[in-house]
């Protein structure tokens, strides 16, 4: 496969724009700019459709992996086959716990040689149950990870991971987040103008580690 004839779907099925959210967008806005085919997945109304909509990127709003409901999951899971089909999909990159396992029958159903890609943005460890570790294992052709942290996790559930994976950070604009003009937030802050700002964007919950944030400059 050459990178002229990539063709993808990024599932992302997440009620809220978090980083799993913005992974999915931002790596789909990057092939698209690379000139690739990378249609974002997902309930239309979700926040990372939404934002795919603002973007103007290309995206499939009718399918719905978040549905407690199982007539619903099987449309979804037919209209996902038939998009895979219509659009000659080679890769097929799933987000989270529920995408890949829906891209595994629909893979399966599809018949088509796209490959099945595990993209994990996620800090918690896999789940391993006999299902889950059969799709990663004989389903998912790779994995891609957000950092080495999360990979590792992996790795320690699933040795075989570490033979079929690599770390891809995420996008990040330069020209967006380094404007060429002052916010005036260090005078406001009365932060010497030579210093350098490190923030931190979070929700205060435990496992953001804002603790670790503050002392280790300290000690510094």
């Amino acid at each position: 496969m050459t990178a002229k004839t990539i063709r993808t779907i990024q599932m992302i099925s997440v009620r809220w724009w978090n980083a799993n959210a913005y992974y999915a967008v931002s790596l789909a806005e990057a092939l698209q700019k690379a000139g690739h085919m990378a249609a974002v997945c997902g309930r239309l109304t979700s926040p990372a459709l939404c934002k795919a909509v603002e973007k103007n990127l290309d995206h499939i709003g009718s399918v719905n992996f978040e549905s407690a409901n199982p007539l619903r999951l099987l449309s979804s899971l037919r209209k996902l086959i038939r998009q895979i089909r219509e659009r000659k999909i080679n890769i097929l990159a799933a987000h989270r716990s529920q995408d890949v396992l829906f891209a595994f029958f629909a893979k399966r159903r599809a018949q088509n040689s796209a490959k099945l890609v595990r993209c994990v943005s996620d800090v918690r460890p896999p789940k391993d149950h006999a299902l889950n570790r059969y799709i990663h294992k004989k389903g998912v052709d790779y994995l891609v990870f957000s950092c080495e942290a999360i990979r590792q996790k992996y790795i320690e559930v699933w040795p075989f991971v570490a033979e079929k994976s690599r770390v891809i950070y995420s996008a990040v604009d330069t020209d967006y987040f380094m404007p060429d003009h002052s916010s005036g937030l260090k005078e406001e802050l009365h932060i010497p103008q030579d210093s350098v700002v490190i923030s931190m964007i979070a929700r205060l919950s435990p496992v953001k580690n804002h603790e670790a944030f503050i002392l280790v400059p300290v000690r510094l």
